[in-house]
């Protein structure tokens, strides 16, 4: 029943990363496709997390009709979550999902920096080869 929304921040989290895919793969082959699953990461990951750290009125309380409570609305009465422990949790986890993203982020620069360190090597060997 959480894995509702929580589902949401993890899975906007991996399409998110998928934009450090290793250089040979094949999201890397055509630029769209990487920022096009990065955008969308991104947005599903922030509409969720503006509806958790919005107001309490906005939260999607009620019955889906047909079927049955909506998920916060049955984390509430049946698994007796106080509204602050639900809000709470999903903002909890959207914090790891955002320190996992930042830590990716962090070593894309250093990888980077160091691909960058050894080119530089690279080259500054062979000028003195020459």
């Amino acid at each position: 029943v959480f894995c509702g929304d929580a589902g949401a921040f993890v899975l906007g989290t991996i399409l998110m990363a998928m934009f450090y895919a290793p250089r040979g793969s094949a999201i890397r082959k055509g630029w769209g496709l990487r920022w096009g699953v990065m955008f969308v990461g991104a947005i599903s990951f922030m509409q969720v997390f503006l509806t958790w750290s919005g107001p309490i009125d906005d939260l999607p309380f009620g019955e889906i009709e047909g079927v049955n409570l909506s998920d916060p609305s049955l984390l509430t009465t049946m698994y007796g979550w106080s509204i602050t422990q639900l809000v709470d949790r999903y903002l909890l986890l959207a914090k790891f999902c955002f320190a996992a993203i930042v830590a990716l982020y962090l070593w894309g620069l250093l990888s980077g920096y160091a691909d960058v360190q050894v080119l530089k090597n690279r080259n500054r060997s062979l000028g003195q080869s020459s």
